[in-house]
């Protein structure tokens, strides 16, 4: 008989020499067909026998040959996780299914090529009762003509009672929202779940809830009132102190809890502008240039009914009789012109400043600076002229007595001049007639000004002698 594949593969792993298999070939060569030294003749039944011998020794020769390119190797394959087969009616492990590895031994070629194996445990025979099962792990699917084993070779296992039950679904709401929006109402789908698995996590489950994600929830439009807000989420399990669970395996991993949100806008927040409110008038002869307020704008709170009717946010009187420079004053926001229930928020600190009725903070006033400057006028002068210098014995007639001034400056140093002269400088000049440039003396604010006429006519006569 020729001997079993296990056993050719058991030969094939006792590597013999390639010599020693050319002086098998040869024997088996001479013990077929030839004849020993002392032999001469055979018999059938010696030939028969020989020639069973030799092809004996030839399969063993080519399962040699073959191994060389082909070796039957074991090597590792998957950590593979162990599926239950035939769990009794009502029963269900406690634990999640364990991995096992899992080795395949055959030969080269077929045990590289890919192979769909599964590890199971067939848990029909357990109790049931339940409890603890220990069975024997098998595997599935794979390549004929490979021998797999699993590492551990059996897995003992604790069937628990499988139970159900159905649990209310809760949403913590008023939390999530800003302090300027309020729920009105939710509808929340579904609105109970129901959880299945070991009964003794099942019992530590109370209820179920939602949590609304991280996005800021905000009025769709800056005028609303009133608008709803959906949002879906995967639902966790809590027990009876709202702690929450790590029991995911009790609800399908499709499970996603619907809220929609009715919420209502309690407070709105707008940016108004700051608008001074001067009162009085400057002192005579200045005038008002500009008014900047720091910061321009400031934020309120409150009802949108109200606020949608503000447009600014109004200082309190700025008193102007007293100020005759540029002045930086500190002033207070009229709070009580906001409007009931509007209130002054900080944005920057995110607290409430004031309100109606609410005392003024640092954070409910303003800087004004107050820009003034002189009033500035033109007008018609008359300054009387005067011939300094004039040479010893010599006199000085003009042509006229009297220069005209049109000058432009603040009103009032054009109101403080007292009698104006119109200077001639007639130094170093001898008898004769010229044509000066009056010079009027005016402070530094009344330079620009123009004369009439540009100059004035001098002669410089000799002075009378008088009789005795």
């Amino acid at each position: 008989m020729i001997p079993q594949l296990s056993q050719w593969t058991h030969f094939r792993q006792n590597r013999i020499t390639r010599e020693q298999a050319h002086t098998v070939s040869q024997l088996a060569r001479v013990i077929a067909l030839g004849r020993l030294p002392d032999e001469h003749w055979l018999s059938r039944k010696a030939a028969l026998t020989r020639l069973i011998a030799a092809l004996v020794m030839s399969t063993a020769l080519w399962v040699y040959v073959t191994d060389q390119d082909n070796p039957v190797i074991r090597s590792t394959l998957y950590s593979l996780q162990v599926r239950f087969a035939h769990i009794p009616k009502g029963l269900i492990p406690s634990v999640q299914a364990p991995t096992v590895t899992v080795y395949a031994r055959g030969l080269q070629s077929t045990v590289s090529s890919a192979q769909q194996i599964s590890p199971v445990v067939d848990l029909s025979g357990a109790p049931p009762s339940g409890g603890a099962v220990t069975a024997p792990v098998t595997i599935e699917g794979g390549l004929s003509g490979v021998e797999y084993t699993s590492q551990p070779a059996s897995i003992t296992v604790q069937l628990v009672p499988y139970v159900s039950k159905s649990v209310q679904v809760t949403f913590n709401d008023q939390s999530l929202l800003p302090a300027t929006l309020q729920l009105t109402g939710q509808t929340i789908s579904p609105s109970v779940l129901t959880i299945a698995g070991p009964a003794a996590e099942v019992d530590r489950v109370n209820s179920a809830t939602v949590e609304a994600p991280s996005a800021s929830i905000a009025p769709p439009s800056p005028t609303a009132t009133q608008f709803t807000y959906t949002f879906t989420e995967v639902p966790l399990l809590l027990d009876s102190r709202g702690r929450q669970l790590s029991t995911a395996d009790l609800l399908p991993i499709t499970s996603r809890v619907s809220v929609t949100m009715r919420i209502a806008v309690r407070l709105q927040l707008e940016t108004l502008a700051v608008a001074p409110v001067p009162t009085g008038n400057l002192p005579a002869g200045y005038q008002l240039d500009s008014l900047q307020v720091s910061p321009q704008t400031v934020t309120v709170l409150g009802p949108p009914t109200v606020i949608n009717g503000l447009t600014a946010v109004t200082t309190q009187p700025i008193p102007l009789q007293e100020i005759t420079q540029t002045t930086t004053l500190t002033v207070s926001l009229d709070l009580g012109a906001f409007g009931e229930g509007v209130i002054l928020y900080d944005a920057s600190n995110y607290t409430i400043v004031g309100g109606t009725g609410g005392k003024p903070s640092a954070a409910s006033t303003v800087q004004v600076q107050v820009t003034v400057s002189k009033q500035r006028a033109s007008d018609f002068l008359l300054a009387a002229i005067k011939v300094d210098h004039v040479a010893a014995g010599l006199q000085a007639i003009t042509n006229t007595q009297w220069e005209s001034i049109y000058l432009t400056g603040p009103i009032l140093d054009i109101r403080n001049l007292g009698p104006l002269t119109a200077h001639l400088d007639a130094s170093g000049l001898g008898e004769g007639t010229y044509y000066l440039k009056p010079n009027v003396g005016l402070p530094p604010s009344l330079q620009t000004y123009a004369l009439t006429p540009p100059t004035v006519q001098v002669r410089l006569l000799p002075r009378p002698t008088q009789r005795k």
